[in-house]
């Protein structure tokens, strides 16, 4: 697969895996790739619908022991709002993800953790 190039972009080439590839790669894949591009994202999609930030929210939401309704309030956001996010609907901000970890810290620590 070497009919497509990467052109001013952070990667040093299409045989990346897709989760790798940046936007601008995957707006020239669809753009100017062949089938054979297009089926790899479809593959990669498949794989994780909802991207790796859903699903490591997702986990963090697991992992805390708490309910959906007590981590969002613990992360000052609301339940729907955080069904967004564990959804791939949305993507929360950086500083909303360390809250997201940071609460799990402590909740698996309150719960009797490490």
């Amino acid at each position: 697969m070497t009919d497509l190039v990467f052109r001013n972009v952070d990667a040093s080439s299409p045989d990346q895996p897709v989760s790798e590839w940046p936007l601008e790669g995957i707006q020239a894949a669809l753009e100017r790739g062949s089938l054979t591009y297009w089926r790899r994202m479809a593959k990669a999609i498949q794989a994780e619908p909802w991207g790796p930030v859903a699903a490591e929210i997702s986990h963090l939401v697991d992992e805390s022991g708490l309910t959906r309704a007590d981590f969002a309030s613990r992360i000052g956001t609301s339940t729907s709002r955080l069904s967004t996010y564990v959804n791939g609907k949305v993507t929360p901000s950086a500083s909303l993800l360390v809250r997201m970890r940071r609460v799990t810290g402590e909740a698996f620590t309150s719960l009797g953790g490490a």
